[in-house]
Formats: C-alpha cells, sequence, structure tokens
C-alpha cells in the first residue's frame, strides 16, 4: 500500500506542483531581470546626462577662450551684431558636438531617446544652461541668447582648475562609458 501511494504521488501530485514551482521561479528571476535593466537604463542615462553637462561646460569655456581676443578687436563696446553672435554660437555648438564626437551623439540619440531632427535644439539646450551658471561677460551673453537662451542670468558655477585648460580634459571626459 505505501508503494502504491509512493507511486501515485509521484505520477500525479509531483509534476503539477513542480510545474507550478518552476513557474513561480520563472517569475522571480524575470522580475529580477526587469529591475536589474531598469536600474541598468537608469545608470547608463544618468551617465550619458553627466557628460552632457561637463562636455557643455568644456565647449562653452573653450568657445569663450576662443573668441574672446577677437570680439574684443571687432566691437567697440563689447556687444556683437546678431550676425556675429549666431557665427560664435554655431562655433560653440559645433565644439560641443565634437567633444560629444558620433559615439556620444549615438548614446544621446538612443539611450535619452533624443529625436534626431531635435538633436541641436536638445545640445543648445544644455549650452544656455551653461551659460546660465557661469558669469558671462556682456559680449558673450549675446551669442548665446542668439543660441535661444532667454533671460540669462549670471550665477555660480563650478570652475575647471586654473592650471589645466579646458582641453586638457577632453580625453578624460570624451570617453564612451561602458555598456
Amino acid at each position: 500500500m505505501q508503494e502504491f501511494l509512493i507511486a501515485a504521488v509521484v505520477k500525479y501530485v509531483l509534476p503539477p506542483v513542480a510545474l507550478a514551482f518552476a513557474g513561480l521561479i520563472a517569475s522571480v528571476l524575470n522580475s529580477a531581470r526587469l529591475y536589474l535593466q531598469a536600474h541598468a537604463d537608469t545608470s547608463k542615462a544618468a551617465s550619458v546626462g553627466a557628460r552632457l553637462v561637463a562636455l557643455a561646460q568644456i565647449a562653452y569655456h573653450d568657445t569663450e577662450q576662443t573668441f574672446r581676443p577677437t570680439i574684443k578687436t571687432i566691437t567697440e563696446d563689447g556687444k556683437l551684431t546678431p550676425e556675429d553672435a549666431k557665427a560664435v554660437g554655431d562655433a560653440a555648438l559645433s565644439t560641443y558636438k565634437r567633444l560629444l564626437t558620433p559615439d556620444g551623439i549615438d548614446q544621446v540619440l538612443s539611450v535619452l531617446n533624443v529625436p534626431p531632427d531635435q538633436l541641436d535644439a536638445y545640445l543648445k539646450s544644455h549650452l544656455e544652461a551653461e551659460v546660465s551658471r557661469s558669469k558671462i561677460p556682456a559680449p558673450f551673453a549675446d551669442v548665446f541668447a542668439a543660441l535661444g537662451a532667454a533671460g540669462v542670468a549670471g550665477g555660480a558655477s563650478p570652475a575647471l582648475p586654473a592650471a589645466l585648460p579646458p582641453s586638457a580634459h577632453i580625453n578624460q571626459l570624451t570617453a564612451t562609458p561602458s555598456p
């Protein structure tokens, strides 16, 4: 009789219990996978965002250093014409894209879900934010206002070390973060 009960349990009870237990394990593993995937996506987005902010700061300061002597020589009152301001703003955007590299631009498009046709506007917004964090000499406020910044106000921002020019930080910041 005992052999009959053991055989019946093994034949009729154990398969459904094992199947239910396997389904439960699969569900727990899937939930863990989704949690880890969401955490990885958040970490990757934060990494790309931090890189964008750092490179915007470098692009802004690099453009400011590059064009400051030119602005002083071509203007008497320190104000730029709208055309000159647009040219300097375009140079800042170009510098930003160069620092970001094609791989970085691909990450912005894919990780942050920025539509390709809105990439320039998105990058300009980072430059505008850097301008608003920096104490801006009047000519450069005009430049970044030409990019679309409204009501740019000076403020404090963390400055790059004085001993190193901004270009010395480029290699460290343009390295593509590992996935």
